[in-house]
């Protein structure tokens, strides 16, 4: 669906927000999910695509789970040269089911191992954006509102995200607020 959009207007692959979160929204429509969730799958069916189609075709083969899958493309998704990042997916394909005991952290730490030596840099910036993560709140200029920014671990993201769906789903029908401004509100109490 997102390559089908993208190629009816003027994004570049690199740019695509607006067509990323269009997507999304028909996603989370259709699945009955948040846009945030849906965006993440979404995050993961382009990766499976366009990033790591050798890993995918693993993925897709049963050969690795879901869990395994998405610490792959965590941990390989600042990787930017094209060259590299193919080099990596095509080993990955080849070394990641002879890991399928592994832990979480001794996967990661496999998958280091190769990126690293394909492109030391992607994980150093992976440790600067987990070192950089924060959250800082800043008045809106009018209406008595506040804006909220932050970078969060992924985990930690989803993990909110369900939570402040759970609680925006415990209020009476007849409460007259959207959904959106009822997760607005289960935030700030």
């Amino acid at each position: 669906m997102f390559g089908y959009r993208l190629s009816r207007c003027s994004e570049s692959v690199e740019w695509a927000i607006d067509t990323e979160e269009a997507v999304a929204a028909e996603v989370a429509a259709a699945l009955r999910v948040s846009q945030a969730l849906a965006g993440s799958r979404l995050r993961y069916a382009r990766a499976l695509r366009e990033r790591l189609p050798k890993v995918g075709e693993v993925f897709a083969a049963g050969d690795i789970d879901y869990r395994s899958f998405q610490t792959i493309v965590y941990r390989t998704e600042l990787i930017t040269d094209p060259e590299v990042l193919a080099a990596v997916d095509a080993e990955l394909a080849i070394k990641v089911r002879r890991w399928p005991s592994l832990t979480q952290g001794r996967l990661a730490a496999q998958i280091d191992k190769i990126v690293v030596r394909a492109d030391a840099d992607a994980v150093r910036r992976r440790k600067e954006y987990q070192a950089d993560r924060q959250v800082w709140i800043g008045p809106r200029d009018e209406g008595g509102t506040s804006e909220i920014h932050g970078t969060l671990f992924t985990t930690d993201a989803h993990a909110l995200d369900k939570r402040l769906d759970g609680l925006a789903a415990t209020v009476c029908a007849h409460d007259p607020r959207t959904r959106q401004q009822r997760r607005a509100d289960a935030l700030g109490h």
